[in-house]
């Protein structure tokens, strides 16, 4: 028994700490419709040969590197990779031999260089164009605008592995820096002094390009390895839907790549609105699940309304999967009440060809994972081993803090 208390993981809280990298939202979270059967909530689910094949996850690291003249605003440069592994028929995790490292500087530049401008500093103003231009020269860097003209996300699998962005948060999302932006600026000029601000954003533009990139290597592995494989991406699904690209694609590319895909989400920010539901939640036992469905953000319906050409809607909604992964009452007794050990699973609908009868599969095949346990205790409650591992390799590609700060110091001297 000493050989295993170890391994055991800690004691489930009621307090349940959040995720370090919030995402902000620009509208409220569609609510979710439980869907009940003979009025029944939790349902049972039975054992299934499928199995998930594909494991997909993404990561970043962020670092300050500098801070501007003037205003002393901090310069932030962040390493963002992928790790995709896929299992064989003897069940161990491989590599599938991508390997797409992306490097971004994240700074207002243009709000910036306006201030700079407005305040007397021309010749500062116009060191901010050639600071971008040395990167270009030095480093081939692209452009948010160069992304967004390209497909499956922006980043070409196949190109060669480093790849240099230039960030401007002056902007909201993917806009051209040399032409006026549709919506107001990201960044105001008053917000150049506030590091805490802009930290925050560079976090957030981090966590977009680390999506776009999880979307590059999925589509990679749909349309050149492996079409057929039921794939696992770490986190949420709309938002790798929401930066694939609509003016690029089609409905059979929209298709062929997110079909068979379900999002894992082992902390969940968002769960069903009533105190019934979130009780049954509680008494879920292993092998039940709750299934609820949700209409789509906005963005997400004006995207598949531009891919599909105005197809209806009504069917587009979303469906998560609520079940306990591990159960905690198991160790320290079924008095204990706690949401740790349940996770949730995202999936489409109308891509997996339906609703409870599909959801009772991915139910069936993330119950598969239950074992072995992921070496971090701390996540030994709502993580799963291959999602472990494939952050592992995604981390692994990771440049340091130091390296980060002194692969670009020599372009601030």
């Amino acid at each position: 028994m000493a050989r295993v208390v170890p391994f055991i993981p800690e004691r489930p809280s009621m307090i349940i700490q959040p995720e370090d990298q919030l995402i902000f939202d620009h509208e409220p979270d569609p609510v979710e419709e439980v869907k009940k059967i003979g009025g029944k909530v939790r349902h049972r689910f039975d054992e299934t040969e499928g199995k998930f094949r594909g494991f997909l996850d993404g990561t970043f690291r962020i670092a300050r590197v500098g801070f501007a003249q003037k205003t002393g605003t901090p310069v932030f440069v962040a390493s963002i990779s992928a790790g995709m592994l896929e299992r064989d028929e003897y069940g161990y995790l491989r590599d599938v031999g991508i390997s797409k490292d992306v490097k971004a500087i994240i700074f207002p530049f243009e709000t910036y260089k306006n201030w700079l401008k407005n305040s007397g500093y021309q010749d500062d103003a116009y060191g901010v164009e050639e600071f971008k231009q040395r990167l270009i020269w030095e480093k081939n860097a692209i452009t948010e605008a160069d992304l967004s003209r390209k497909r499956w996300g922006g980043f070409e699998i196949e190109k060669k592995a480093d790849l240099w962005m230039i960030c401007d948060l002056s902007y909201w999302g993917l806009y051209k820096p040399e032409g006026p932006p549709k919506m107001p600026n990201f960044t105001r000029s008053t917000d150049l002094f506030s590091g805490g601000i802009i930290r925050r954003r560079a976090r957030a533009r981090a966590r977009v390009l680390m999506s776009m990139l999880e979307v590059s290597y999925l589509a990679f592995v749909r349309l050149k390895l492996r079409r057929d494989y039921k794939i696992l991406i770490d986190g949420v699904i709309p938002k790798k839907f929401r930066w694939f690209l609509a003016p690029t694609e089609t409905e059979k590319s929209y298709q062929d790549i997110f079909a068979n895909t379900a999002g894992f989400i082992k902390n969940m920010r968002r769960r069903p609105r009533d105190e019934l539901v979130y009780r049954e939640m509680l008494k879920m036992q292993p092998r039940e699940f709750i299934l609820t469905l949700s209409d789509r953000h906005e963005e997400e319906k004006e995207f598949i309304d531009q891919a599909f050409g105005g197809d209806d809607l009504d069917d587009a909604r979303m469906g998560f999967i609520y079940l306990r992964l591990r159960d905690p009452r198991l160790i320290y007794g079924k008095d204990v009440e706690t949401i740790a050990g349940i996770v949730k699973v995202q999936y489409d609908p109308s891509l997996w060809g339906g609703d409870f009868d599909k959801a009772a599969e991915i139910a069936a095949m993330i119950h598969k994972e239950t074992w072995p346990i992921p070496k971090d205790r701390k996540r030994a409650w709502n993580e799963i081993a291959p999602i472990e591992e494939a952050e592992k390799v995604a981390k692994s590609r990771l440049l340091t803090e130091e390296h980060l700060s002194g692969i670009v110091s020599y372009l601030f001297e």
